[in-house]
């Protein structure tokens, strides 16, 4: 691995560094004993370490206890769509769209749904494809057949090979480079598929409400996307797992989203036991919302969940989720009290003076697919 960088290895050395004399030293509490001399650093020398510290943070291009609003903003430029919801290519992810509503669907049930380069482009494409639609209001992804998702097929490493703009080659690039200054990893390759990372990212941060719909049972991988929605669904006879200890794997890449939807305690548990569960203690667990008896009964719940989207104001509704995202976790600080502040200020509800008590987002209501889609 790179070396960390240590902010006492002080690379100039601007006041006076005093050696102790041997009686001090050798009456200096708890001295290690391999440890020959003691030095006192002056106050001089302490402030040249502290400055060089401050110095660090105030280099760093990206400075997260800072900077709430970059915490919820997509980055859609590490992915290149090989197609728009007007030229829809995809056939193992199929894009639906309704009045304020899209689908998302997986279309692999001969195969369990399991996930595949297809899968992952058709995914991201139109992820890309619904950041752009602001008329659209509720986004819905579920699967069709009997499972929704049983993870990373087997056949494929989870590398895309499809080729990518020069554009998103740059930021890739960019992104890399980033990640190698800060010492965690030892080579470009350990860091390779960092760009591949932001796909849940950015479906958690798409403007609109986002509604998993659990078909059937759900294992591995295939639960990233579900942790990713905002509001879950599942049919009462899904089962959960996430199994890949048993492999030899870590859940690494899906854990954050993992996190957003149960108690750090109970992901623990989950990661290291590899634990299979119904849907009822998936709903103790905080990943589901809503349990359904079956996929006409989800149709139902979906139904009702638009009818009250469309009475709020999708404007609020996004900067709620964005709000959500940049201070989830955090101390409340000042500068927590401020960001919300800023949020409130930029809502439609915060800028209402001579609009009266318009609420246009009512005139447009948002209709499901009928007959629903998967």
């Amino acid at each position: 691995m790179a070396d960390a960088w240590d902010p006492f290895a002080i690379e100039e050395e601007p006041a006076e560094v005093k050696k102790a004399p041997a009686a001090e030293a050798a009456a200096a509490p708890e001295a290690p004993k391999e440890q020959e001399t003691v030095y006192f650093v002056s106050d001089d020398c302490a402030r040249h370490i502290t400055a060089q510290v401050v110095q660090k943070f105030d280099d760093m291009p990206y400075k997260p206890w800072l900077d709430y609003e970059m915490g919820a903003t997509p980055d859609l430029s590490l992915h290149t769509p090989s197609c728009s919801i007007e030229d829809w290519s995809h056939k193992d992810v199929e894009l639906k769209i309704g009045k304020g509503i899209a689908y998302i669907i997986f279309n692999r049930a001969d195969a369990n749904n399991s996930i595949t380069e297809t899968v992952y482009q058709g995914y991201n494409d139109a992820i890309h494809a619904l950041h752009k639609r602001t008329d659209i209001r509720v986004v819905v992804i579920t699967a069709k057949g009997k499972m929704f998702s049983s993870g990373l097929d087997p056949s494929w490493d989870s590398i895309p090979t499809k080729q990518r703009s020069p554009e998103a080659l740059k930021a890739a690039d960019e992104f890399i480079e980033r990640a190698m200054k800060t010492g965690i990893f030892a080579n470009k390759e350990e860091a390779g598929v960092l760009p591949y990372c932001k796909q849940h990212y950015n479906f958690c941060l798409l403007p609109q409400l986002t509604i998993g719909i659990v078909n059937g049972s759900v294992m591995g991988q295939g639960l990233g996307y579900i942790c990713s929605c905002d509001v879950v669904m599942s049919v009462k006879s899904a089962f959960w797992t996430l199994s890949d200890v048993k492999m030899g794997l870590v859940p690494s890449l899906m854990a954050p989203y993992l996190l957003l939807k149960c108690r750090p305690d109970a992901a623990k548990k989950m990661m290291m036991l590899g634990e299979t569960f119904d849907t009822e203690t998936a709903y103790e667990k905080g990943f589901v919302n809503y349990i359904v008896e079956d996929m006409d009964d989800a149709q139902k719940v979906l139904k009702t969940i638009c009818e009250r989207v469309s009475t709020l104001s999708p404007e609020d509704l996004n900067l709620a989720k964005r709000l959500t995202y940049a201070v989830s976790g955090r101390p409340v600080t000042e500068g927590i009290m401020w960001h919300s502040l800023i949020t409130l200020n930029k809502s439609r509800w915060g800028n209402m003076e001579g609009k009266g008590d318009a609420k246009p987002w009512q005139d447009s209501k948002i209709e499901v697919l009928e007959p629903a889609p998967w």
